[in-house]
């Protein structure tokens, strides 16, 4: 209990519980008010309410399925939901109005189970987004291949005195020697390997 306190503060809860033995107009409400005000978790959760304590370390609201009642509430204590929640100890769950149970509701819990279960729909979006990427490389690589590449196209050139010096020059630079058109070529005799 001592880790969880605050050390300049510990010594005001003891007083609290001192002084609640000596004068009985000190509630357990108000011992646990200031134990929640000394801890720790205080920054973060807010002034409200620690419904219950589980194993974690620290006290959270996490809306899930797996963990349907939550650490703290998800409403802020305010004077009008204290009354509520008194008008709930006192009376009888079927005297309370639809309206006032549905404001209790939503002060303990974001979401009700159906929304919890109810589709998410983040695979459109990321399939969305997947699919404006892809669109974006495809457009990129057109263009480099339309701007970068077209200087040097390897298709032969159409007429027929500039595809003879292409032949020439490919069979002088000896490309493709095994399988393409160098290798029907005879280096010694200067003729094609067919003309023997």
């Amino acid at each position: 209990m001592s880790l969880l306190i605050r050390p300049f503060t510990s010594r005001k809860l003891m007083n609290a519980v001192i002084s609640r033995q000596m004068h009985s107009s000190i509630t357990t409400a108000d011992i646990e008010k200031e134990y929640r005000e000394q801890t720790l978790n205080y920054p973060f959760i807010g002034p409200r309410e620690i419904v219950c304590k589980t194993s974690r370390a620290t006290v959270t609201y996490v809306d899930d399925v797996l963990e349907p009642c939550p650490d703290v509430r998800y409403g802020v204590d305010t004077p009008e939901m204290r009354k509520l929640q008194e008008k709930e100890r006192n009376e009888h769950w079927s005297a309370l109005t639809r309206e006032e149970k549905r404001k209790l509701y939503r002060h303990s819990f974001r979401q009700t189970l159906a929304e919890l279960n109810a589709p998410i729909y983040e695979t459109a979006d990321i399939f969305g987004k997947a699919m404006i990427l892809i669109s974006i490389g495809i457009i990129l690589c057109g263009t480099v291949r339309k701007t970068a590449v077209i200087g040097y196209s390897n298709a032969p050139p159409r007429d027929e005195e500039m595809q003879k010096k292409y032949l020439i020059r490919t069979i002088q630079q000896g490309q493709n020697k095994i399988t393409g058109i160098a290798s029907k070529w005879d280096y010694e005799r200067g003729t094609w390997k067919w003309n023997k």
